[in-house]
């Protein structure tokens, strides 16, 4: 569905520098922001195969790996990186649930080792690595070392950094308002996620408790990146800070997490298992029910 969308006539395509967008109308969205929202979708997929073994597990990594592939060479590394950490996570959930029946702790090592192992990884790490000393890294140790308490130097900011009300959104509060503040935010973004992972935790919805911690740990996993890059830690990765970022696709993606979290969180008791009701039982529960009407 994802890949229909680049070619379909309802939609109009354009290429502005190393970004592609989706024009609906009046909004703007960045493709990286669609992808990230097949990590839901990807437990839906997982939980078709429950109760398969080996095949059932090769379909499930492929499913990981076709689209992340399509990011990470034609989109964006970083977000390639995020939607497979947060698939591999999901895919260990459900292993661990019993979908999928395989040996649980040899194969859930193989695949995190094996991905640890990958030229994706290796080839981010390059990333990180190059140019550590970039003017836009020293300029965010600088501005974030002068920070106090309460504020610091934010004159000028605009001109020092790109994006700042999105990439570098953590630095510009830190210079702005202070420690305190940016502590104060990333608390409460943190403690929601947290919350998140709690609840999901409790949920005997096996399904919504697997997508919904697709959800939360994309969110987790670009919050971490873009804490990174904010206060000079590593270089700039394509990432936003969930809820504060600025940006409709930010946003979009961040908000229709939470909305399906919380849809998740209102079923968290509806079918703990899969539950297959054929016609033919239908049919029977029918005539059961007229009978004893009658």
């Amino acid at each position: 569905m994802f890949i229909l969308v680049l070619v379909t006539e309802r939609f109009r395509i354009s290429i502005n520098g190393d970004d592609i967008f989706l024009n609906v109308g009046p909004v703007t969205i960045l493709i990286t922001a669609v992808m990230l929202l097949y990590v839901p979708l990807y437990g839906g997929i997982i939980y078709k195969y429950k109760g398969g073994k080996t095949g059932a597990l090769i379909k499930s990594i492929l499913w990981i790996l076709i689209p992340c592939t399509f990011v990470f060479f034609d989109q964006s590394k970083s977000v390639a990186f995020i939607m497979a950490i947060s698939m591999l996570a999901q895919l260990t959930i459900a292993i661990m649930k019993g979908w999928i029946t395989v040996s649980k702790v040899p194969v859930i090592l193989g695949l995190w080792s094996t991905f640890l192992l990958t030229p994706v990884i290796a080839r981010l790490g390059d990333i990180i690595n190059i140019d550590a000393e970039s003017y836009e890294l020293r300029a965010v140790r600088e501005l974030t070392s002068e920070s106090g308490l309460f504020g610091g130097r934010s004159e000028g900011i605009y001109r020092v950094l790109p994006n700042i009300d999105s990439d570098y959104i953590l630095t510009y509060i830190t210079s702005t308002w202070g420690v305190i503040a940016v502590l104060a935010v990333i608390a409460l973004v943190g403690g929601l996620l947290v919350s998140g992972f709690i609840t999901l935790s409790k949920s005997k919805n096996q399904l919504g408790m697997v997508m919904g911690s697709g959800c939360l740990m994309t969110l987790l996993v670009s919050a971490i990146l873009n804490m990174g890059a904010a206060f000079g830690i590593i270089p700039y990765l394509s990432s936003f800070f969930p809820f504060i970022s600025s940006g409709g696709s930010n946003l979009i993606v961040s908000y229709a997490f939470l909305g399906m979290i919380l849809c998740i969180y209102k079923y968290k008791n509806a079918y703990p298992q899969h539950i297959d009701i054929s016609i033919s039982d239908r049919i029977r529960f029918r005539k059961k029910f007229k009978m004893a009407d009658e």
